[in-house]
């Protein structure tokens, strides 16, 4: 299988089984973008000038809709896994919230995130004592933090089938998660580029949409894609890392 078909299958995957999509985070995609539609309306302007102080009430602004992006992201990616690889389908209208995998979910979010800050803190530090010291290498520092993100970016993807393991209620080290996808990391990779060409071209309509309205509906669509696809290439690669390549 190519990086191509595997985010293929994850973009059949959804559209394959759009009810069951929809019945998962759709009601919640619609209740964050009111929300962040809300806050970004009524929010205060917040100064960012060094002078000038931030209140609690500005930092909740900003806060909230943060928060509440990332519960509804773990949310719909833990009822996703669970559709997708154990066959559990949702049967109302909200989606069940299965607090246990939730949290494990989250906490695995988490470790991955640390992970990669310190990956890409020692990138940029190593990088930084070798420009400094040597001035030929020292242009080569421009392009260090992109190097860094994307670095940390495929390390993130290698290392992800802890997380639908976490979701399923399953077991899984770091370790084990770099060996199982040590024999399809030409796919993940070519897959997670492809992935975030779309992504980036699917942002270019924004550029000419006529209307506040309209350019709203479609960021809700296309956002309510990106989420999905997302989370299930996650599985995808769940299912390769363990052996289950079924169809594409």
């Amino acid at each position: 299988m190519t990086g191509f078909l595997l985010l293929k299958r994850s973009v059949t995957a959804v559209f394959r089984n759009f009810d069951d999509a929809l019945a998962i985070s759709g009601l919640l995609w619609v209740a964050l973008t009111a929300v962040i539609v809300f806050i970004s309306s009524f929010a205060p302007e917040i100064t960012l000038a060094q002078d000038a102080p931030v209140s609690t009430g500005s930092l909740l602004w900003l806060i909230v809709p943060n928060l509440a992006a990332l519960i509804v992201g773990i949310w719909v990616a833990v009822e996703w896994h669970r559709f997708a690889l154990l066959g559990v389908r949702p049967t109302t209208i909200f989606p069940q919230l299965h607090m246990a995998q939730t949290l494990s979910y989250l906490g695995h979010s988490l470790k991955l995130i640390v992970l990669m800050v310190v990956i890409a803190f020692a990138i940029v530090f190593v990088a930084t004592i070798i420009g400094t010291f040597s001035g030929v290498l020292q242009p080569l520092l421009a392009v260090v933090p992109a190097i860094t993100l994307v670095g940390a970016f495929l390390i993130f993807y290698r290392l992800s089938p802890i997380l639908p393991a976490a979701a399923i209620g399953q077991s899984m080290t770091l370790k084990q998660a770099w060996q199982r996808t040590q024999s399809i990391q030409k796919e993940i990779y070519q897959a997670v580029f492809l992935l975030v060409l779309a992504t980036l071209c699917a942002q270019l309509p924004m550029l000419v949409l006529p209307g506040e309205l309209i350019a709203l509906l479609y960021s809700l669509i296309v956002g309510w894609i990106g989420l999905m696809v997302g989370v299930s290439l996650l599985s995808a690669i769940y299912e390769m890392s363990e052996g289950q390549q079924g169809q594409p």
